[in-house]
């Protein structure tokens, strides 16, 4: 997980940690489907999830920049 939010922090540094970036205003929306079948199933995953979306925007926010990810489960 750690690897996970490390990379997610740097989705606006284009510094080659993933295969695409954000400029300064984008949103990464992650769209979880069938979300509460994951809850039901894997509660735990579910959670990890939610924790680690936070983790990467309060990085962007402590930097002064706007949260860069958007979980929704669907």
């Amino acid at each position: 997980m750690d690897a996970w939010i490390d990379c997610l922090s740097s989705l606006r540094d284009n510094d080659g940690m993933s295969a695409f970036s954000l400029t300064a205003d984008e949103t990464l929306r992650i769209e979880v489907l069938h979300a509460d079948v994951l809850r039901k199933r894997a509660p735990e995953i579910a959670a990890a999830l939610q924790e680690c979306v936070a983790a990467v925007n309060e990085r962007y926010v402590e930097n002064g920049e706007k949260p860069a990810l958007d979980l929704v489960f669907c």
